[in-house]
C-alpha cells in the first residue's frame, strides 16, 4: 500500500490490500507508526509517521493505491494547514519532520 523505502516487510492488510513496507530508510529516525482506515468510515486511509531520534528528518512516502489526494490532519483526522509536506506529485509526498514530530496524513480514496 505504501512504499516507504525500507527492508522490513509487513504482512498486515487493510481493506484486503497489503500494507507493504513499514518504516523508512531515507532517514532512520522516521518511523511509520500506523496505517489504518479513517475513523469516519469514509474509506480514506490514514498514515501516521513520527521522528524518533530528536533531529530533523526527511522522508519520501509513495502510495501504491488509488487516491485523489493527501493532506495533513490533526490526531482527530481533521484537515490542518500543511507544515511537513515539502513536495508532492501524483503518488509521492516528500516530508520534512521536526524533532519528535508526529505527522498524520489522510489519503482520500477514489
Amino acid at each position: 500500500m505504501f512504499e516507504a523505502l525500507t527492508d522490513a516487510e509487513s504482512v498486515e492488510k487493510l481493506d484486503g490490500l497489503p500494507i507493504g513496507r513499514a518504516g523508512v530508510r531515507i532517514h532512520p529516525a522516521v518511523v511509520i507508526e500506523a496505517v489504518k482506515p479513517a475513523e469516519d468510515d469514509s474509506g480514506d486511509v490514514i498514515l501516521r509517521v513520527y521522528e524518533a531520534h530528536g533531529t530533523r528528518a526527511g522522508a519520501r512516502v509513495i502510495r501504491s493505491f488509488d487516491a485523489t489526494g493527501a493532506f495533513e490532519t490533526d490526531l482527530l483526522e481533521r484537515r490542518v494547514a500543511p507544515n511537513a509536506i515539502r513536495a508532492s506529485d501524483d503518488a509521492a509526498r516528500t516530508l520534512e519532520l521536526r524533532p519528535f514530530q508526529l505527522l498524520t496524513l489522510r489519503y482520500q480514496r477514489t
